[in-house]
């Protein structure tokens, strides 16, 4: 029996996949980064608005306020650009592991037929091994009467 004809597409589809699981774990990590930034700003302004500022520094304290909530809002649309870049990522990766799954499906398959072969082969021998063992034995039974 020729060997596995799609042990090439195999090992394709078990790269993409790799390729995949690797874009999804580095789109993980860049949410996390982007939720982890948001975070510290949203820190930051609550920081900025606990206790009392002197009368001098309340236009450059309100700017500064202005300014980290244009921040947050500029990091917030990072993390929904990160979230949805995880998503398109697991999905992507969804695909590759179920193309993979399939090949590897049709190649257990394929394993299987080609066992089951040999074991047809091997049966056949012993059946003929058997038989000949019986007409020789029958042979020799009939010579001694």
């Amino acid at each position: 029996m020729p060997g596995f004809r799609l042990a090439t597409v195999e090992r394709l589809r078990e790269q993409q996949e790799q390729v995949c699981a690797r874009r999804l774990r580095e789109a993980t990590q860049e949410l996390a980064q982007a939720w982890k930034h948001r975070e510290e700003l949203a820190e930051q302004l609550a920081a900025s608005t606990s206790g009392p500022i002197p009368a001098d520094q309340l236009v450059m304290a309100a700017m500064f306020r202005d300014r980290l909530r244009d921040d947050i809002r500029a990091s917030s649309a990072e993390v929904e650009r990160c979230s949805a870049m995880l998503g398109e990522a697991r999905s992507a990766w969804m695909h590759a592991k179920a193309q993979l799954q399939a090949v590897q499906l049709l190649h257990e398959r394929y394993r299987q037929e080609v066992r089951a072969g040999v074991a047809r082969a091997e049966q056949r021998e012993a059946d003929e091994f058997a038989g000949t063992r019986s007409g020789s034995a029958r042979r020799q039974m009939g010579g001694v009467s």
